[in-house]
């Protein structure tokens, strides 16, 4: 990978591109660039289908003139000036918005972690042979699971961000991830797809955790083998982390978020301080974790991440703000460091390494337990973030009855999220990492229908 880009070198050209927004007219002047590189090798039909190695820089130029916004993104650096002339051109015909203006400085700490030269320094060659670890992981357990698609990567990036009010930042990281999708084949039998993951900040022992990962994954591909019919009731049904953090997770950030609740379009936007879940209920997002995949020193705005507590005790706590949702939200606080986004486009909201906090259950002792549930590790279907209405598939998904468990197909799960997050029953003490970002339990709700097919 190149080392040609630096931290210093990126943030200069920011600060150039800032000085000449400013000089063609601006009133305030945002230029934010990012620089990726990397190397990767793409699955297909059990067998490695594509490796490369590529790089990239892009500048995105934000500004402000008589409290109007433009916006330009540019991946030569030659040309800032004529995309420093675009973006105001684009802010003069665009519409007068009281709420516009950039962040003033705020003192951020580095987070510890976030880089490792042995990963910016991995070839295509060592890539590939990270990938042919991955597919005899695989391979080395049963010959039935069958990988229809993944990846191996290995990133460095750069970023940097300068302000006419005074940000100067910049920061590099790294990161590996290796991910599979595919089912077990058994003759004529196919199983249901699943889906498997690892991602780190660090090369020490990747060769190990793609080892787990392709265990995880054939093991997981071989339980869906031979389903059977379900059984339709109304009750309890369990969510794996994967679904916890696909459905009830990410629907609740939205929900909560900032632009959802200006735009009239959150159930939970007069709920604030309001117990909207089961007490048992935790969730908050953090992005200071050191050496996490998520985490990072500042946000798109150049504001610091901090730990910020969502849901507390079931208790609506927290929404999330970058700068300009804080000020249209009139947010005494500020930003809460949630601005979002790359180089190529003004920022949005989003969360960083979201967790739902462990409970006290024991997973097995609650398979055991629970007279029926139905467990699902993943949902494909439909969610209206606005009603919390939501209805779905249930994939991978397993009938567990007095402690015997055995795969199900063509089964339906529907509600409404604002009921399944007050009649949470359990949360496990078992917490898995999904994608790298998301820290879930399982998590066991009432009063959910389900339709066997």
């Amino acid at each position: 990978m190149s080392e040609s880009m630096t931290e210093s070198k990126l943030l200069a050209q920011c600060r150039r591109a800032v000085d000449l927004a400013l000089e063609a007219g601006a009133d305030e002047a945002e230029v934010c660039a990012g620089f990726g590189g990397g190397s990767s090798v793409s699955f297909e039909n059990n067998d490695i289908q594509i490796a490369m190695s590529d790089e990239e820089v892009t500048f995105g130029l934000r500004v402000i003139a008589d409290s109007k916004q433009g916006f330009a993104a540019t991946n030569d650096p030659e040309t800032l000036a004529e995309s420093a002339r675009d973006a105001l051109a684009i802010a003069k015909s665009s519409v007068v918005d009281e709420h516009l203006g950039l962040a003033e400085p705020v003192e951020v700490t580095p987070i510890q972690g976030l880089y490792d030269d042995a990963i910016a320094g991995l070839s295509v060659s060592e890539v590939t042979g990270l990938g042919v670890h991955l597919l005899d992981a695989v391979r080395s357990h049963d010959p039935r699971p069958s990988v229809d698609s993944g990846s191996v990567t290995g990133a460095r990036s750069v970023r940097a961000i300068a302000s006419s009010t005074g940000i100067n930042l910049s920061e590099s990281t790294s990161y590996l991830g290796g991910s599979l999708f595919g089912m077990a084949v058994d003759g004529d039998e196919v199983g249901s797809f699943v889906s498997e993951g690892r991602y780190s900040r660090s090369r020490a022992d990747f060769e190990a955790a793609l080892t787990e990962a392709g265990t995880t994954f054939s093991k997981k591909a071989i339980g869906a083998l031979h389903p059977g019919k379900g059984v339709s009731f109304k009750g309890q049904v369990l969510f794996s982390p994967e679904a916890v953090a696909s459905l009830l997770v990410s629907n609740l950030v939205t929900m909560v978020a900032a632009p959802s609740i200006r735009k009239g379009k959150s159930p939970l936007a007069n709920k604030f301080a309001e117990k909207i879940a089961s007490t048992s209920f935790q969730l908050y997002d953090d992005g200071t974790i050191p050496g996490a995949v998520g985490s990072s020193s500042f946000d798109r705005e150049g504001m610091p991440h901090r730990r910020v507590e969502i849901i507390k005790d079931g208790i609506f706590s927290s929404s999330l703000f970058n700068h300009y949702e804080a000020r249209a939200a009139k947010h005494a606080a500020s930003s809460t460091g949630h601005a979002s986004g790359g180089a190529n486009a003004i920022p949005g909201v989003s969360t960083s390494q979201l967790e739902v906090a462990a409970g006290e259950y024991d997973l097995e002792a609650l398979l055991r337990d629970t007279p029926r549930t139905v467990l699902v590790n993943r949902f494909s279907g439909s969610t209206n973030a606005v009603t919390g209405e939501f209805s779905g598939v249930v994939k991978s998904g397993y009938l567990i009855e007095r402690g015997e468990r055995r795969p199900i197909t063509e089964t339906l799960i529907s509600g409404n999220l604002l009921d399944l997050y007050r009649n949470i029953t359990a949360i496990t003490a078992d917490r898995v990492k999904v994608h790298g970002l998301y820290m879930m339990p399982y998590i066991l709700a009432d009063g959910i229908s389900v339709t066997a097919g």
